[in-house]
């Protein structure tokens, strides 16, 4: 599927305003997009993106973004609710044109437009009725591209309200729902070349850290030998388990939630931006890597609020229950199911590390460090188990 990407009409550029192009260097990436903070219509309308939103008959709305650019934590978005011209509540999502986050955005777009067609589907455990934001439109201005989404309101007094075993409900509710709708045009991700790449990223990390030429030996050695092990495990799987819409994140925060009179929570499911066809272990394994860092909100209370809204905590005391679904995808091969998800927890364990790895590399945060070992533990895990499993089975 193509997006279509709406361009603006190219504007002829003053002397005055190529002098200010060239002092972009020492303005910050919010002024660059939003221009200079200030109450004027007019000074807004000049110069910024603030005034291009303006145009397209998008209204700032009173209140503080959901993200805002912040390079050196990381985040490359700009992100705040407007209203339209008829009056809707909207989310724009602001990035660079140019880069992986431009072309990420489109691809975004290209997504939600892919999962359209699902219909709304009621979850009974969870109590929840599920379904996908929809995207309003997608367009280009200057240096960056903006994506329009419909407003999903949240109630933040659930989070209070609903119990912890109600939350697990929900986010294994979200994965069901993820995975009973038509995949469309999503794009396919082959699972061996999946495990292939987080692989080769694993191996050069520790490859980077060895001490000598024949640590490095040994470590590519182990390295040959896990690989086998889960591309086999992934060849096993491919051909007893088919193909499913997989989300990519499946945490709390990514869920928008209200209560109707009934009880019933309307959920609908944000950010999908990793979503894409693939194994029906992935974003189970995903959580189960989450519920492990339920323990990090209970030994770091410092931190318990920034993780608060993503229910890590509430899943620590479901690891069984989270286990016991990804072993029941193939009911009647259990040993065999929970084969696969291991094998999916150490390539989701994988691509979480480098992740951290890419953050701390743009600034040291202890709660970084502290997910990014965490992670490291569950992934020497469950390695450890995939190799035990090998051996049982070769013997």
């Amino acid at each position: 599927m193509n997006t279509q990407v709406i361009e603006s009409a190219p504007q002829e550029t003053s002397e005055n305003q190529k002098g200010d192009r060239t002092g972009d260097a020492g303005r910050s990436l919010a002024e660059k997009v939003l221009g200079p903070s200030t109450d004027s219509k007019e000074a807004s309308s000049e110069g910024g993106f603030e005034g291009t939103l303006s145009d397209r008959g998008y209204s700032a709305v009173e209140g503080t973004p959901f993200k805002d650019f912040d390079p050196q934590k990381g985040e490359r978005f700009h992100i705040s609710k407007r209203t339209d011209r008829s009056g809707r509540e909207v989310v724009v999502k602001v990035t660079e044109t140019e880069g992986a986050h431009g072309k990420g955005l489109e691809e975004e777009t290209d997504k939600l437009h892919a999962l359209k067609g699902g219909e709304e589907k009621y979850d009974e455990q969870a109590g929840a009725r599920f379904s996908i934001q929809q995207a309003v439109e997608l367009f280009k201005e200057g240096e960056f591209s903006v994506l329009v989404t419909e407003f999903a309101p949240s109630d933040p007094t659930l989070n209070d309200k609903l119990s912890p075993d109600r939350k697990v409900a929900i986010l294994r509710g979200m994965i069901d729902y993820m995975q009973s709708l038509p995949p469309g045009e999503l794009p396919r991700e082959a699972r061996d070349c999946v495990s292939t790449g987080a692989l080769k990223k694993l191996g050069s990390m520790y490859s980077e850290r060895a001490k000598d030429e024949a640590e490095r030996e040994r470590i590519a050695a182990e390295m040959g030998k896990l690989e086998a092990i889960i591309m086999q495990n992934l060849r096993d799987e491919a051909a007893q388990v088919g193909e499913v819409v997989v989300h990519g994140d499946p945490n709390g925060g990514n869920i928008r939630r209200t209560e109707g009179s009934d009880g019933t929570i309307d959920a609908t499911i944000i950010d999908i931006e990793d979503a894409h066809v693939g194994s029906p272990y992935e974003d189970r394994a995903t959580l189960y890597l989450y519920s492990q860092f339920g323990v990090v909100a209970e030994d770091y209370p410092q931190y318990e609020g920034a993780l608060r809204d993503l229910w890590y905590k509430e899943l620590a005391d479901q690891q069984d229950t989270i286990e016991a679904d990804a072993v029941g995808i193939i009911a009647e091969d259990p040993a065999a199911s929970e084969r696969y998800f291991r094998t999916w927890v150490v390539n989701v364990c994988v691509d979480k590390l480098t992740f951290y790895e890419d953050l701390l590399a743009q600034n040291d945060s202890e709660i970084y460090r502290i997910l990014r070992a965490k992670t490291q533990e569950v992934l020497n895990e469950n390695i450890a188990w995939l190799k035990k499993d090998s051996a049982d089975v070769t013997q």
